[in-house]
């Protein structure tokens, strides 16, 4: 089983991530972390705004769904019970290629408003990567939905490939209550098609 969770800054995806790992024993891949090591070889400073244009870059030059492929290739090999879950996914081209080409399952995940948000970016201080004051993050979450082609980046496109969408506008423990209360009750059986509706949410 092939999971993806799309969504912007602070969203909550991680946590997501985090809660299939717990709970159904998923393995757990992050394509900005493909990124950042990526830039790290190849002598890049890491922030926001560098890792769009390096990784814009890179999708130019190897195809939408570099990062996607990279970090899928990297984690199944210690996937257990053939379930991974793939985190991050700005571009129209990744869902795509996710979707058609490692035939995946996307679910999104959206925050609450820009201050909470961000507040929750403070709270865990990610070095100068997250590094931003209330304006800058407001800007790079428009620049971040900002992009007209599917390999340049916008947030918000991705989601509308999602099959569910989490709404994830309350507290951490609010959100793991949501999912543990609409978990599927099929996913420990040996179904061949485990239902992509984990949690059994709601459609967007």
């Amino acid at each position: 089983m092939l999971i993806g969770i799309a969504g912007g800054m602070c969203s909550g995806k991680d946590t997501v991530g985090a809660y299939l790992k717990a709970e159904f024993g998923f393995s757990v891949a992050n394509s900005s972390d493909e990124l950042r090591l990526e830039m790290g070889a190849s002598g890049v400073e890491v922030s926001r705004m560098s890792q769009r244009e390096f990784a814009n870059d890179r999708r130019l030059r190897f195809g939408s769904g570099y990062f996607i492929q990279r970090a899928y290739e990297r984690a199944i090999a210690g996937t257990i019970g053939g379930r991974l879950a793939l985190v991050s996914f700005y571009t129209v081209g990744e869902a795509k290629f996710f979707l058609t080409e490692l035939r995946g399952r996307l679910l999104g995940v959206v925050g609450p408003d820009l201050k909470s948000r961000y507040e929750r970016m403070v709270s865990r201080s990610d070095g100068s990567r997250d590094g931003l004051t209330f304006e800058q993050f407001c800007e790079r979450n428009s620049v971040e939905n900002s992009g007209l082609g599917d390999d340049d980046t916008n947030v918000s496109r991705v989601l509308s490939f999602c099959e569910l969408v989490i709404s994830n506008t309350g507290s951490l423990k609010e959100l793991e209550s949501s999912l543990e209360d609409r978990k599927s009750t099929r996913l420990n059986s040996s179904h061949a098609n485990i239902s992509y509706a984990v949690f059994c949410l709601k459609k967007k």
